[in-house]
This record gives structure tokens, sequence and C-alpha cells, in this order.
């Protein structure tokens, strides 16, 4: 009998997107979130599920001692990075784990390729949309001005949706997306 192939779905874009509801979504249709450790600070609507919290110390050993699949420094202030174990863990489950970083989305998809069947799934909302969701966060505008300038940018895309790949660019429209994938 032939073993069913998992799913990664692989939500990258820039903060707030919506990356983490389409992540909650599928989280709650036995889908797998995968936790990256994260240097930065919890933010207050934030519970412990969404990332590892670790101190800026803890993160430099476990990088050290090799335990990333992937790592990257954003901003020079925080660092992320997914684990081999957090990988492990649900090799043979649908997954789905968000970056915003183009770079981090593009090595995952190319790593995870040996055991599931990946989706790379770029959310880009209109700026507009995306400064109500930093308002609703508590966030001033120099601290949204600032966290806009140092985003990646995404031009290079349109090679990515062609192959594989796929747009989301409107909240009402986004699950309507993930329930076609699921049902590939």
């Amino acid at each position: 009998m032939l073993r069913k192939i998992p799913k990664a779905f692989i939500l990258f874009g820039p903060s707030g997107s919506g990356k983490t509801y389409v992540k909650n979504y599928l989280a709650n249709k036995e889908v797998k979130p995968l936790k990256l450790h994260t240097t930065r600070k919890k933010r207050r609507e934030e519970k412990n599920e969404e990332y590892y919290f670790v101190e800026l110390n803890k993160f430099n050993e476990m990088e050290k001692e090799k335990k990333f699949a992937l790592t990257i420094k954003i901003d020079s202030t925080w660092k992320y990075g997914l684990s081999y174990e957090e990988i492990k863990k649900y090799k043979d489950n649908n997954i789905v784990v968000d970056f915003i970083n183009k770079e981090l989305a593009l090595k995952f998809y190319e790593q995870i390729m040996k055991t599931h069947k990946p989706f790379l799934c770029f959310f880009e909302i209109p700026i507009e949309k995306r400064m109500q969701i930093f308002k609703e966060r508590g966030m001033n505008m120099h601290n949204i001005k600032k966290r806009m300038e140092r985003e990646d940018r995404y031009e290079d895309l349109d090679v990515l949706i062609r192959n594989k790949s796929f747009l989301f660019t409107d909240f009402s429209t986004n699950i309507e997306k993930i329930e076609r994938l699921l049902a590939l």
C-alpha cells in the first residue's frame, strides 16, 4: 500500500498579512503548526503557543550546537530558527509554518520536499489593511513605518507564483483557497 505524502503549507509574506489567521485555521483542521524559536519578546496578544520564546544566549547556544535547520536574523535585533527536532516531530503529519522572510520560506520549501508535498503560499494584503492591523496590535506610527521599511521585497515572486505557489491577496478568499489545497 502506498503511503500518502503529507502536505506542508509554507505561509509567507509581510507582517499583518493574515498568515497567523490561516495558520490557526489549519491547526483546527488537524494540520500541525511548526513553532519557531525566537529571541523577540512576546506580543501582548500572543500566548506561548506561537513560538518558543528564548533568550539570545540560549538561541546562540542552540545555533552553535547545530540544532536548527534554518535560522535568520531580522533587523539586527531578533533571531528566528526552526529546529530539526520540531521538523522531525511531525514528519508524518500535514504541517503549517509561517515566515515573514522570503529567504527562510524558500529554504524550508527546498528542505521539506524530501518528506512532504509543499505548498508555498504568499500573502500580499493591501498596505491600508495592514496598517489597520498594526494599529489594532497597539503599534504607533513610528514603529509601523520602521517595520515596513525593513520588510523583504517580493518583486521576483512572479516565477514562484507560476510554479506551484499560491497568492493570497484577500482575507475573504484565503480560507477558500486553503480548503482547495487541503483537498488535493
